[in-house]
């Protein structure tokens, strides 16, 4: 470890000389001339080259802490967790977290407050997943507070602790040293020696935070724990994705987030298998944590210990195979784990920057989060997310599991038709998670996953509803645990004007937005093609009377047989019948945990818009189907109500600091163009990257309020943009004008800005 250590305090060193490096020709240079010019030319030469590398220097090793956002928890508010901490502490042999803090991601992570990267020691804080109660036993949470606690543990020298402390404040240091500083090539190849020096000492350090986490919790906790955590980490990803994304997307928050959560761990247990079963890939770069086969391999080669209380003696018996939770190591020896990394930021969030979003309500910019708790398990990878959380307002979909939720499924659109809308008959009971239509969906009660929204069924002790629990839940740790999962969602994911509704009206929500998106682009083509304006279904009858309809159709997709266009004017029709259906009243959505969402009559009956819109589509039937839809109540000239939801454009990345049209400028790149938003003075730069983060979180009404000013510039404007030089754009607009970009020395960019920016121009470029 000594070595381990030295290695740290050489990153000072490198420092110090690289601004001697400076200082020193400057002082020379300035000695070399007469006593009235040197104090003329001194000043502005020391500022220029001194002042630069010495500031840059200081922002390359300085990172900023916010708070994670979270709920405090004392020793009065949960004693039993507590006194699970301090049984944990004394096994490592080192001292109890100072503060406990639960907070949303899915991970445990202990982070010392530390200075001088790592050499001087500070307080102490746990932050604790509140996932990680609600889906494990206590047996899973003995030993993931453990291993955290294992990296502070004196058993491989005193020196340990310090070099467990600058690992990690280097590893989230390093990465973020803007690519422009020129202090960062020096620093960043020094990290790569300091790196090979401490791997060892790494791999030594997390091996033996494993065999603490065993000998208190016993080893099959231990290595349950390994697998357990990704999986529980992805999919909490996926849930943010496919189940909380779409609603938050579309203006809405669920009332019971967490509760949400846990119903989706009961009803997709059999895909935390699959994703136990994933294989972790190699670590990351600054990842502390050796390959999860590794460990697991370590854990089973030592000696049993027996899972003891503080003060009793260790008994030792000879290695057997562990008792792995759901899935074993494979017979070729790898381990199941998930596919998904873990993030060393926190998150939805997210890829991108962190806002509000279903991943926790980050005000603080991307470079400058804390380390996302990760705990023992994950590999740790720089990402995004908006969890609601990376600026982002939307978490990207992980490629874990193929994709399940009813309201990520294309409904349809002039390209193809999805969902359960042109089905002719009833789906079967029991097939895809569907209920026939004659089933109430709204009742919660019972085990059924698929029920509607409301309180999900509590979880006895030792129950294995989540597929990761075997003994006392966890929960019990923490008295009142629906509580507190209600008051971490009104810090972690603020409403910010968004409305807060159960779940069955939050995904229906998401869907009928998503249809709205796809009925809009349809409409505007079909418009363009019959020459008149199309908004309505009653505007497609009116076209498909006389026969319009089919021949714009025919201009659209030219080139395509006969009965695919007309397969295609079909998807069309059923999609404005189903929304008509909706603004009617006459329709409701029933969303299902497991599988599709199910268009139903408003009174539950099955509804069969396919043969509707089979009718509808015939010139010579749809005065029939006029008049089936009077009879189902189904108005086709309804329009969505003024207060309808309308989908928040997805924030893609941001980049402070640059130069538009000559003046200083921030801008947030997302899904549908540009905002370009006034910058702040240069003497508020650190206040930049905070406030874009903020703007992005924001509802887009408010926009104007978090940044005055602001324009936007949407892609459908710019009709070209060319480079004009390695950082320089100039985007040309529809109407003549043209936009100049430039980047400044000081430009930075929220997490993925700069590749977000390049892929935006590199979009505009092409001919659209």
């Amino acid at each position: 470890m000594l070595a381990s250590a030295t290695a740290l305090a050489g990153f000072l060193l490198v420092a110090a000389v690289q601004l001697a490096l400076v200082v020193v020709p400057v002082l020379l240079l300035l000695s070399m001339l007469p006593g009235a010019a040197a104090l003329r030319l001194g000043l502005p030469v020391c500022i220029a080259t001194v002042g630069v590398m010495a500031y840059a220097t200081w922002r390359a090793l300085h990172t900023r802490r916010p708070e994670p956002v979270g709920i405090p928890v004392t020793r009065a508010d949960a004693p039993r967790l507590w006194e699970l901490l301090d049984g944990a502490a004394a096994a490592a042999g080192t001292r109890t977290p100072d503060r406990v803090t639960i907070v949303a991601d899915a991970a445990a992570k202990i982070i010392e407050r530390t200075r001088l990267l790592g050499l001087l020691g500070g307080r102490r804080d746990l932050y604790l997943g509140l996932p990680l109660l609600q889906a494990w036993d206590e047996a899973h949470l003995r030993a993931v507070a453990a291993h955290e606690l294992g990296h502070f543990s004196p058993r491989l020298g005193a020196l340990a602790p310090l070099a467990y402390r600058g690992r990690v404040a280097v590893g989230r240091t390093v990465p973020r040293i803007p690519r422009r500083n020129p202090a960062g090539p020096l620093l960043r190849t020094y990290a790569k020696l300091y790196h090979r020096i401490d791997a060892p000492f790494s791999r030594a350090q997390e091996l033996t935070a494993d065999q603490i986490a065993a000998e208190y919790a016993g080893r099959e906790a231990a290595t349950a724990v390994l697998r357990d955590l990704p999986a529980l980490d992805a999919l909490q990803r996926i849930f943010h994705a496919e189940y909380l994304g779409p609603g938050w997307q579309a203006g809405h928050v669920p009332d019971d987030l967490f509760g949400g959560f846990l119903r989706v761990l009961a009803a997709r247990a059999d895909d935390v298998a699959v994703l136990r079963a994933r294989d972790s890939g190699a670590p990351s770069t600054w990842d502390t944590h050796p390959p999860v086969t590794e460990r697991l391999a370590a854990l089973t080669a030592a000696p049993v210990v027996t899972p003891r209380t503080p003060g009793e003696d260790e008994r030792e018996s000879a290695p057997d195979e562990p008792q792995l939770v759901g899935a074993a190591v494979s017979a070729s020896g790898t381990a199941a784990t998930s596919a998904g990394p873990g993030s060393s930021g926190s998150d939805v969030g997210g890829s991108g920057v962190g806002t509000g979003g279903p991943s926790g309500d980050k005000s603080g910019d991307g470079s400058d989060e804390p380390d996302r708790p990760d705990g023992p398990g994950g590999d740790k990878a720089a990402k995004p997310a908006e969890s609601p959380g990376t600026a982002v307002d939307r978490p990207e979909s992980p490629t874990l599991l193929p994709a399940r939720p009813e309201h990520e499924q294309p409904l349809t659109s002039m390209g193809g038709a999805g969902g359960m809308l042109t089905s002719e008959d009833p789906p079967a009971s029991g097939t895809g998670g569907s209920r026939p239509a004659s089933e109430s969906g709204d009742s919660t009660v019972g085990p059924d996953p698929d029920g509607g929204g409301g309180t999900p069924p509590p979880r006895a002790a030792g129950a294995t509803t989540t597929g990761f629990a075997f003994g006392a839940p966890a929960g019990e740790l923490v008295p009142d645990l629906p509580g507190l999962g209600r008051a971490l969602q009104g810090v972690a994911f603020p409403a910010q004007g968004r409305t807060t509704v159960d779940w069955d009206s939050f995904f229906g929500a998401a869907r009928t937005v998503e249809m709205q998106r796809e009925a809009d682009g349809a409409l505007a083509t079909i418009s363009r093609a019959a020459g008149v304006p199309v908004a309505t279904a009653a505007d497609v009858l009116d076209l498909a009377a006389d026969g319009r309809l089919y021949k714009a159709a025919e201009s659209v997709f030219a080139g395509l047989p006969a009965d695919e266009t007309a397969g295609r004017v079909a998807e069309l029709v059923t999609l404005l019948l189903a929304l008509a259906a909706l603004r009617s009243g006459a329709a409701r959505w029933r969303h299902s945990w497991t599988g599709n969402a199910e268009l139903i009559a408003a009174d539950g009956a099955h509804l069969d818009l396919g043969g509707l819109a089979a009718l509808a589509s015939d010139p010579a039937t749809v005065a029939t189907a006029r008049e089936r839809l009077a009879e189902l109540h189904i108005d086709p000239a309804a329009v969505a109500g003024a207060d309808t939801a309308q989908t928040r454009p997805e924030v893609v990345g941001g980049v402070v600091n640059l130069v538009v049209d000559g003046v200083r400028t921030d801008v947030l790149i997302v899904d549908t163009g540009l905002f370009l938003v006034p910058g702040l003075p240069r003497s508020q730069n650190g206040s930049a990257k905070r406030r874009l983060a903020r703007f992005a979180a924001a509802d887009v009404p408010r926009r104007d309020e978090t940044a005055p000013g602001s324009r936007f510039v949407p892609f459908a404007e710019v009709a070209g943009a060319t480079r004009t030089r390695r950082r320089g754009w100039d985007l040309s607009l529809r109407d003549g004008g043209t936009i100049s970009v430039r980047t400044a020395l000081d430009s930075d960019e929220l997490p993925g800005g700069w590749a977000a920016l390049d892929d935006a121009v590199a979009f505009l470029s092409r001919t659209r």
